[in-house]
């Protein structure tokens, strides 16, 4: 929608809009006339002293089409190339990232919308989804050595591919040591404040794969001290 306006607001001046493009309202005698076509509107602005006459031309911006095409399978830690087609005119803006470009590479699963803008302010948008085909994978280590000399000085499994964790940490009579629910989570050898002793330990872990299965291990592992 487009606001023409006249000026000219004054209670003695009469409005009068006109088209040879567009069917008018009987009603269009006010200062301002709101268009949503292309086409040459006219407006003349009278009282008992003058008449004046003005012309306005109102052409239809530019609309740019973007297609990224269906959803797509994809598999971890693999770039994809997302083209929205390039013209020199157009603007970009992605989501989540922000790029600017007309292309960005995808380093992961998940939606991607972009929107392309003309000159003229006229956008489109458009968005894909990359699915995550690739089977989860972990690893639970055998043992590490907690004494802040890097590496093994955490203990942690490898995850890919899952979206949440539970992770228990048990001594040989059943205590629990440590648990954590983050993804990136990993003890540090510390129980209740306090250097675990050197020996046997076990790893209850509770695995939620981007594919909806749930994964559950128990593993024994040795600190050394």
């Amino acid at each position: 929608m487009l606001v023409l306006n006249a000026g000219n607001v004054q209670p003695y001046n009469r409005f009068t809009w006109t088209s040879p493009d567009v069917t008018l309202t009987p009603g269009d005698t006010l200062p301002t006339l709101s268009v949503n076509k292309a086409g040459t509107y006219m407006v003349n602005v009278k009282n008992i002293c003058a008449s004046i006459d003005a012309t306005a031309i109102v052409k239809k911006g530019e609309v740019p089409s973007v297609n990224l095409g269906p959803d797509r399978f994809v598999c971890r830690n693999i770039a994809l190339d997302l083209d929205a087609g390039y013209n020199p005119n157009y603007t970009y803006l992605w989501t989540p990232g922000g790029e600017q470009t007309s292309n960005i590479l995808a380093q992961i699963a998940g939606a991607y919308k972009v929107r392309v803008t003309s000159q003229d302010g006229c956008f489109d948008e458009d968005e894909i989804m990359l699915i995550d085909s690739c089977p989860p994978v972990y690893f639970i280590p055998n043992a590490f050595t907690p004494n802040d000399a890097p590496p093994n000085d955490i203990f942690k499994p490898y995850i890919e591919g899952f979206s949440k964790m539970n992770m228990r940490i048990y001594n040989r009579w059943g205590e629990k040591m440590y648990e954590t629910d983050d993804l990136n989570g990993g003890w540090d050898g510390f129980a209740n404040g306090s250097p675990a002793i050197e020996g046997m330990y076990v790893c209850m872990i509770e695995l939620l794969g981007n594919d909806g299965f749930r994964r559950i291990d128990a593993q024994t592992f040795y600190l050394f001290r």
